[in-house]
């Protein structure tokens, strides 16, 4: 099940839970097992761009919005998102609903791809002051799924964290080798064996 920050922050600090609460205790009725995702990327809030955060505006879509992800702003917003999420996730549900959370999806890019940002023409790791380079990303989204991973690693019962990697050799040894307990994907090759 997939929401966008932009759902769940409406504005600085202030979080809405009814339309995640309503997804997963639906699916736990059905008894089906629950692994969320919120979209950060073009689904990140506006309020963010108000906040300090450079925004990048591309015509995807006809036109989208997605943060400037090496801003230390943004970072910052996007850990307290993900720490949010993790202790609602925890706390906010009855134990047998509480036990149908197996994982949470850890989108750090555009629309949950380990990409910056897409155009019209698909990928894209922008141009001039917005372009991120392959070390830069690399070592944004290895941040970001370690901010994942301490966020979940002692819940009980755990929450797995599903990285995707994108067929990045370092950033999948780094998961491997340091991420024990998390689940990872490599890019398309898994993407219709997860659980949306």
């Amino acid at each position: 099940m997939t929401l966008g920050w932009n759902n769940i922050e409406l504005s600085n600090g202030s979080f809405t839970w009814t339309a995640l609460d309503n997804r997963i205790n639906g699916a736990a009725a059905e008894g089906l097992w629950v692994m969320p995702l919120v979209y950060t990327g073009d689904r990140a809030p506006a309020w963010l761009y108000a906040n300090g955060v450079p925004e990048i505006t591309t015509d995807f879509q006809g036109g989208s919005s997605f943060p400037y992800y090496p801003d230390a702003t943004y970072q910052a917003f996007s850990r307290r998102m993900i720490a949010a999420v993790a202790d609602h996730l925890d706390t906010a549900y009855p134990p047998e609903v509480r036990a149908r959370i197996i994982g949470v999806q850890c989108p750090v890019g555009a629309s949950g791809d380990p990409v910056p940002y897409k155009n019209s023409s698909g990928n894209w790791f922008g141009s001039g002051p917005s372009f991120i380079d392959d070390p830069t990303w690399d070592a944004f989204q290895q941040q970001m799924f370690t901010a994942y991973y301490d966020t979940y690693k002692s819940r009980v019962p755990r929450i797995h964290p599903l990285f995707n990697s994108n067929f990045s050799f370092g950033l999948t040894d780094y998961a491997v080798d340091t991420l024990r307990g998390a689940w990872l994907k490599t890019s398309r090759i898994g993407d219709r064996y997860q659980n949306n």
